[in-house]
């Protein structure tokens, strides 16, 4: 497998083990933000024996521990409002929502780090979004006031969404960098912290009242934030930050199939549409593209650097 394509595999992976996050917290009996408690905690002592295990440092320099925690903090206001957002509207819609996060990614990207995008990458974009009206449009008339805040806590999680990633790139491509599970572990348990104290200011109870929670709660933590985010680091920075929130639009797309075929998700003819064509614009945008003359796939060095793919 060419160098320049296992990153984008990766995300692709990372993404598909994430869809099926939310699932989990549609099942587990917690609030929204001790939900969130509980999968950075346990995910993040996961990923700590992980590290413990192999060796790895989780102290190169301040630089490195203060992006890690600030991802931690873009994180947990992210759970926080993703998972009312869930409670209001649904896993499918609410991950969709905060999936907007490609956009706001890729103008970081084309604003600050001066990525250009070409043709294919702008029909991408567009077909991603018009694939999300699609799903979004035909319902809005019809719903009341809760449903309605839903989409709107969705939409302020695809804000705290980029802001984490854009972090977490940055984290990841930082000279002392820590390795993505020594990175992850820190991120992790400061977003723990982050969310216990947020918890607790709310008044929820931390409580863990039954069996289906207790293991809803462990698969969310290894499936959400040990495996997915472990792959999905790693790949990061050796794509451009726009490919990244591209290829992970599929977590969004997938969630809303796992809505529909789990919990029965009314889905009319225009929201299968609307996924169908969001998911061919994540082909174009995340498609390798062939330069003429180039017999060599570009290094995850030039792939990190490149601003036209």
């Amino acid at each position: 497998m060419t160098d320049h394509r296992r990153p984008t595999l990766e995300l692709m992976a990372g993404a598909l083990i994430l869809s099926f996050a939310p699932i989990c917290v549609k099942l587990v009996h917690t609030g929204p933000t001790v939900t969130a408690f509980y999968r950075m905690l346990f995910g993040g002592v996961m990923l700590l024996a992980g590290a413990a295990a192999a060796r790895q440092r989780l102290w190169h320099g301040p630089g490195p521990a203060l992006l890690a925690v600030a991802a931690g903090l873009a994180f947990a206001v992210d759970l926080a409002v993703w998972h009312r957002s869930i409670r209001l509207v649904g896993p499918g819609l609410a991950t969709l929502l905060g999936n907007f996060q490609v956009f706001l990614v890729a103008a970081y990207g084309m604003l600050i780090l001066k990525e250009r995008l070409g043709p294919r990458h702008l029909a991408a974009i567009a077909m991603g979004l018009g694939g999300i009206a699609l799903i979004v449009g035909p319902r809005w008339q019809a719903v009341g006031p809760d449903y309605r805040w839903g989409v709107v806590l969705g939409l302020i999680t695809a804000g705290c969404y980029a802001a984490y990633l854009v972090i977490l790139r940055a984290a990841q491509a930082h000279p002392r960098a820590l390795t993505p599970l020594a990175s992850l572990s820190v991120v992790s348990l400061s977003s723990a912290a982050f969310l216990g104290a947020g918890g607790w200011l709310q008044g929820e109870h931390f409580t863990i009242p039954d069996e289906t929670t207790w293991s809803g709660l462990l698969v969310y933590a290894l499936l959400g934030q040990v495996l997915a985010w472990v792959v999905i680091a790693r790949a990061l920075p050796k794509v451009t930050a726009t490919l990244a929130g591209l290829i992970l639009l599929l977590q969004p797309l997938l969630s809303f199939l796992w809505d529909v075929l789990f919990f029965n998700r009314p889905t009319g003819t225009l929201e299968w549409l609307g996924l169908g064509v969001a998911l061919a614009g994540i082909y174009l945008g995340a498609a390798p593209q062939r330069k003429s003359g180039d017999d060599q796939p570009p290094t995850p060095t030039d792939a990190a650097c490149d601003r036209t793919t």
